[in-house]
């Protein structure tokens, strides 16, 4: 049998770190994708 996942499985701070991180991740994802639209619309 499986155990079900509880939110208290994982510690507080490993959340806010997973959170933390995957903001970092999201905006460098849109800064790329700004930079590409940029880069884009010079060349044209």
């Amino acid at each position: 049998m499986r155990r079900k996942y509880k939110k208290q499985d994982a510690p507080r701070w490993q959340r806010r770190l997973v959170i933390i991180l995957g903001g970092l991740f999201a905006a460098t994802v849109l800064l790329f994708a700004v930079w590409a639209v940029i880069l884009f619309l010079d060349s044209a």
